[in-house]
């Protein structure tokens, strides 16, 4: 009983402030405002309905496209020139391939080829896992210089063109992870419904030393979907410009993405 009593005074006490033209925000608004991210214990099944549609981003969609080609086909063929030389370091390196290409998991979860020039040892090891940290075992020397300067990620414009990815999205995973964070993780499936990203929401605001890059790290997957999620109830084409912008301005200051 007491407890009830001291409720409803404070739902009397906030229902003032509200006839008084104060605005009242709930705790999950002030949580998304002050983090920019939504909090995962906070949401369920209905959440998805109220916050997030399919529907009515035609328009946002067509611009983000025209977006991502104009800006992307003029960088594509600058990064041409990178091409030659690339490929002549790897040729006298290990004699291996221009290209490491990956499945991953694009929109409406249709897997697709991403590009990316080859930072690792073309020597077969069928005992290092995708899937494993030590994959970073297989990093060449040169390959550290391509993904220090983010030279790798620039065959990913191939992909930009071709539609598997957007600018700005959430980064795509290899089928393994999305399988496993899929039966690990609720909700993770939601980010599959827009276009992945050479660049993203979490990828600019989680604290890089969280952010998930080799095997599998649940609860830094977690955080990095809460960001995820913000984005894919926020998005906006100008919200796409600002964190290309912000993309850039990493990138050139060698903070990395």
């Amino acid at each position: 009983v007491y407890f009830f009593i001291n409720f409803f005074y404070v739902i009397s006490f906030f229902y003032q402030f509200f006839l008084s033209k104060v605005e009242v925000v709930n705790f999950a608004d002030l949580y998304e405002e002050i983090l920019q991210k939504v909090p995962l214990e906070n949401i369920d099944t209905g959440w998805f309905f109220n916050n997030i549609s399919r529907q009515n981003k035609k328009l946002y969609e067509n611009s983000k496209r025209i977006l991502d080609l104009y800006l992307s086909i003029p960088i594509f063929l600058i990064s041409l020139i990178f091409y030659p030389f690339v490929f002549f370091a790897l040729k006298m390196q290990d004699g291996g391939r221009l290209f490491y290409i990956s499945e991953r998991i694009g929109v409406d979860n249709i897997p697709f080829k991403l590009y990316k020039f080859r930072s690792m040892t073309d020597i077969k090891n069928k005992d290092i896992d995708s899937t494993d940290k030590n994959e970073i075992k297989r990093v060449t020397k040169f390959g550290k210089f391509l993904r220090k300067t983010r030279i790798d990620e620039l065959p990913q414009l191939i992909n930009i063109i071709n539609g598997d990815l957007s600018l700005i999205g959430p980064r795509p995973e290899i089928p393994e992870l999305v399988n496993e964070y899929s039966k690990q993780i609720p909700f993770y499936g939601i980010r599959h419904t827009v276009t992945p990203g050479l660049s993203g929401y979490a990828q600019i605001y989680q604290e890089q030393k969280a952010v998930p890059k080799f095997g599998i790290a649940t609860d830094a997957t977690k955080e990095k979907l809460s960001y995820d999620i913000f984005y894919l109830k926020h998005r906006t084409f100008l919200m796409d410009i600002s964190l290309i912008i912000k993309t850039v301005r990493n990138l050139l200051s060698k903070s990395g993405i």
